[in-house]
């Protein structure tokens, strides 16, 4: 992290940016900024990651809102639980971390030291969280969407029939390879679907077919997602954003990290069915393909990020931003 800030210090003091906007995965790039003096933004692709003082934490398995009073008292103490967490570690690289500006791991007003306290870009809806109270920095502006471009050969569609798309991102090959054999055994159950399984990786050969069942090395979501009837994913950010933006049901199989707080957020607002184990796909697939239409919950999403215009109000946040000084709101 050290070097990572050093390295950027020594490029932007040959020529100093008037903004910074860092990923919220790279602290440390905004904490060199700050050193300098120079204005800098957090990036949050996963909102609900965010330490709030309501709503469910996250990284505890996908909870989902208080119904009980137990249920209130689990989640104050994961809270407690995910702060503690944070101040031990912080304890145990203090040395590395004060080296890296990061004197502490909270600030006065209790929020996150690793982000920016001027501005942090939600990038995501709202009303799809489940939080109420936000931290004051906090601009919801809507997932950024992009899929780069590649010459990879795109899927075969069969006319007349209905597809299906199984992705579930890049680094877990072994579930990957699970999902292979699962798929492989249930696409006889369904003669009429065609099933799609995308290993996420263009490098990837091209494997061939087995009757109605595809392995595919890449599928680009911007030209192809549309055409598929329904998605199992991981419940990542990006894929679980663009199946709302083309107006798609999902099957959501959440395996590490904040794909389990997406997977409860969908099954809350009423757009995916939650997979909890392999298991269970066959069924779940029946009741999805045989369902009339996507989950009320697809449609009210889709229509929200269709109003949020999420390219033109990050424009809107930094342009005022450049004319005052200050952060606007949204």
């Amino acid at each position: 992290m050290a070097q990572l800030g050093e390295a950027l210090q020594q490029r932007w003091r040959e020529r100093q940016p008037d903004l910074v906007i860092v990923d919220f995965t790279l602290p440390s790039a905004g904490l060199a900024a700050q050193t300098m003096g120079i204005a800098w933004w957090t990036s949050m692709l996963s909102p609900c990651v965010i330490d709030t003082e309501d709503g469910p934490p996250a990284y505890f398995g996908g909870l989902q809102p208080v119904t009980t009073p137990l249920q209130q008292i689990w989640h104050a103490v994961a809270r407690r639980l995910t702060r503690a967490l944070q101040r031990s570690l912080h304890l145990c690289y203090r040395r590395q971390m004060r080296a890296c500006g990061l004197p502490g791991i909270y600030r006065s007003d209790r929020s996150e030291a690793v982000d920016s306290p001027y501005c942090i870009l939600a990038l995501g809806v709202p009303s799809f969280e489940l939080a109420q109270r936000w931290p004051a920095a906090v601009r919801f502006v809507g997932p950024q969407l992009c899929t780069p471009p590649s010459a990879v050969t795109a899927p075969n569609f069969v006319a007349g029939r209905r597809h299906v798309l199984a992705t579930l991102g890049t680094h877990l090959q072994w579930v990957k390879q699970r999902m292979d054999g699962v798929l492989r055994a249930l696409a006889p159950q369904f003669p009429k679907v065609i099933f799609h399984c995308s290993d996420g990786d263009t490098a990837a050969p091209l494997q061939p077919a087995q009757g109605n069942y595809h392995r595919l090395p890449y599928v680009d979501y911007a030209q192809h997602l549309q055409r598929y009837a329904l998605v199992v994913h991981h419940g990542g950010a990006d894929i679980l954003y663009a199946c709302l933006a083309a107006g798609l049901p999902a099957i959501v199989y959440p395996l590490d990290y904040d794909q389990f707080d997406h997977a409860a957020r969908l099954q809350v607002a009423g757009a995916a069915w939650w997979l909890r184990d392999l298991n269970g796909l066959p069924a779940l697939l029946r009741e999805a393909l045989s369902a009339d239409e996507a989950p009320s919950g697809v449609h009210r999403l889709q229509a929200e990020l269709q109003a949020i215009q999420s390219q033109a109000r990050i424009v809107q946040v930094v342009h005022g931003f450049a004319l005052t000084g200050a952060v606007p709101p949204v």
